[in-house]
């Protein structure tokens, strides 16, 4: 999904194999690579970002629970001049020092909220710096504690407090598929894969989806 990689791709290599057993039996190869050779050359791929003018050091969360990778992006930003810095925003008590940014990943092997909203110290720290002028990137689960508060369990646990609200998380995909975000009268294309909810719609941003219809 989007290139999206998890440390533990067992399972997924074993339906891979399964998919490729099938379409071995059922596409007609000889003749789909009759067609693909009539195609125009796709004309060579410029660099997907464009080169810092300084190194850049982005702060990367990662551990057990921050375990989403994009390889692809990991490396092209890196040709562009970041270097990155992991963090564990489980077990560490704060971010590393001389960052330029923050990259807030999801992850999807376990809930680990109630471990997250016990980091005082490094939820202080980040919000801090946030406040103060940090950018920052977060999807996913990520996404989800920069919230104030999360509801699990019947407990209502306290996060990183940057954006109002509170979260839970869902036993199914809360939304999938392609959106149009609005804001402020400015639209943006989007895709979202999510588990978690905001229990109150954040103000003047909406995610829109095409209709089937």
């Amino acid at each position: 999904q989007l290139g999206l990689v998890c440390p533990d791709a067992s399972a997924s290599r074993a339906l891979i194999g399964r998919l490729a057993e099938a379409a071995q039996e059922c596409i007609d190869w000889p003749a789909l690579l009759s067609v693909a050779q009539t195609a125009r050359p796709l004309a060579e791929a410029g660099p997907a970002f464009r080169p810092s003018p300084v190194p850049l050091r982005i702060g990367l969360a990662r551990d057990e629970a921050f375990d989403a990778d994009y390889p692809a992006a990991l490396t092209e930003l890196e040709r562009a001049g970041v270097s990155w810095v992991p963090f564990s925003p489980m077990n560490d008590a704060r971010l590393p020092d001389d960052l330029n940014g923050l990259w807030i990943r999801g992850g999807g092997t376990f809930d680990p909220i109630s471990k997250v909203s016990a980091n005082r110290s490094l939820a202080a720290d980040l919000s801090s710096r946030v406040r103060a002028g940090l950018p920052l990137w977060a999807e996913g689960l990520g996404a989800a504690c920069l919230a104030e508060n999360a509801r699990t369990d019947g407990q209502l646990l306290p996060l990183w407090g940057v954006l109002p609200g509170t979260v839970y998380r869902t036993d199914r995909r809360a939304g999938f598929g392609y959106v149009t975000l609005e804001m402020d009268g400015r639209t943006v294309p989007a895709h979202e894969y999510r588990y978690w909810e905001w229990e109150e719609p954040q103000a003047n941003v909406w995610a829109v989806k095409a209709s089937n219809g």
